[in-house]
């Protein structure tokens, strides 16, 4: 019954994971907000668990040398990371849609086997992932290796600092400097890069306030371009600065600029625990605020 891995089974699987972790976030919003800062991390260590699990049933209880598949397709992810700089997001929405479908039911045949065990049956896991069952686990399992492979292959290939300062504070130094980062911010986001390293943001965030501190900060486009930087900053305030920055670049006719006033301010207001007014934000999308932050 199970060796076929019905679809509807397997989705059942992949919307209870889905709504775990929606119900953990709902919760740790509502009712433990200290510990929502946490809850990437421990979301991702569900997942790692969950493809470990998956690791071993496919790699132990497989037939037909699993290994070589897995491992061409790890070599084929890797190239690919380093032949294109791109291919890092696309290996990080590969690599989470196929452990989005293989760890639920990796889980899902487990449990199964767990509940017979406890009815009396015989558990036999390696009956349940013998044969037509593993053919499409193992898909899916070099399918997330792959992107993971292509993920970190194009991080280790296309790596670039998140700032480099100018040493000039003049106008047009600074704006050239903010022009550069707003290029690699997007660059890490092609990359996937901000997966692996979180901190870059910040990085610029803490550049642009320190340019923005040195009143360097005076064309159009370097207020678009500092407001742009300041609005992926964590903080309620981050996002108060990032719409001054955007209206004062509107004002001076930048069109992208109005768009992103309205985001920003949306975005603050969220973070202070205010309903949005222009309605630019999902319904959940609410940062968790800094200490100091004002309401």
């Amino acid at each position: 019954m199970f060796r076929r891995l019905p679809g509807h089974r397997l989705l059942a699987l992949v919307l209870l994971l889905d709504l775990t972790i929606l119900a953990s976030w709902v919760l740790a919003r509502t009712l433990a907000r200290g510990l929502l800062r946490y809850w990437g991390r421990a979301s991702l260590l569900l997942v790692v668990a969950w493809a470990l699990g998956s690791a071993w049933a496919v790699l132990r209880h497989g037939s037909q040398r699993p290994w070589v598949w897995v491992g061409l397709a790890v070599l084929i992810g890797g190239a690919l990371g380093v032949a294109v700089p791109s291919a890092g997001l696309v290996g990080l929405l590969l690599a989470g849609f196929s452990v989005q479908f293989l760890a639920p039911a990796i889980f899902g045949l487990g449990m199964r086997e767990w509940f017979r065990a406890r009815k009396g049956r015989t558990a036999n896991v390696h009956a349940a992932l013998h044969g037509r069952t593993l053919r499409p686990l193992v898909g899916l399992y070099g399918a997330a290796l792959a992107g993971a492979a292509m993920l970190t292959m194009a991080n280790v290939a296309h790596s670039e600092p998140a700032i480099a300062p100018s040493a000039s504070t003049a106008p047009d130094a600074a704006a050239a400097e903010l022009r550069r980062m707003v290029a690699a911010a997007d660059e890490d986001f092609r990359l996937g890069r901000f997966v692996v390293d979180a901190a870059r943001d910040s990085l610029r965030v803490a550049r642009t306030e320190a340019l923005l501190a040195a009143g360097a900060v005076r064309a159009a486009d370097a207020w678009y371009h500092a407001a742009v930087l300041l609005q992926r900053g964590p903080c309620a305030s981050h996002q108060r600065r990032a719409n001054a920055a955007a209206r004062e670049a509107a004002a001076a006719g930048v069109r992208p600029a109005e768009r992103l006033a309205l985001e920003t301010y949306d975005r603050w207001l969220l973070a202070t625990g205010r309903p949005q007014r222009h309605g630019t934000q999902l319904g959940l999308v609410q940062r968790l605020g800094c200490p100091g932050d004002a309401r």
